[in-house]
């Protein structure tokens, strides 16, 4: 007599098992993937707005400014018509110049969730 083997697969049993740990396997893969990308999100940069004001405490309006952290990428952003700016930071301490111009200085915060802080700037 001469057995045959059945693959696992033809057999309904294993092949039902096989569907449902799938799924579960799927889900649970799906589940942490999720997990992970929020996590990474969480961390990241986010904006900071607020307004630059001179060393006389009056707002400077329509002028360019730069953020650098020391390391990194410098980031450069502007203020409107009333010295209100928005600029995406990553978390960390930043100098601000004016652009050109070192004589004046501030500082500012990036945060992992949107922040409202203002920049008074000094002379150095």
């Amino acid at each position: 007599m001469v057995r045959t083997r059945t693959p696992f697969a033809e057999i309904p049993q294993f092949r039902e098992i096989s569907r449902r740990s799938c799924r579960k396997m799927a889900t649970k893969l799906s589940l942490a993937m999720a997990y992970v990308l929020c996590l990474a999100v969480c961390a990241n940069a986010d904006f900071v707005s607020g307004r630059v004001y001179d060393p006389n405490n009056q707002p400077v309006p329509n002028m360019t400014f730069t953020a650098g952290a020391g390391k990194g990428q410098a980031v450069s952003f502007k203020t409107d018509g009333s010295g209100n700016f928005s600029v995406y930071l990553d978390p960390g301490t930043y100098t601000v110049h004016p652009s050109g111009d070192k004589s004046l200085e501030g500082v500012i915060h990036g945060y992992p969730q949107a922040a409202q802080e203002d920049i008074h700037m000094k002379r150095k």
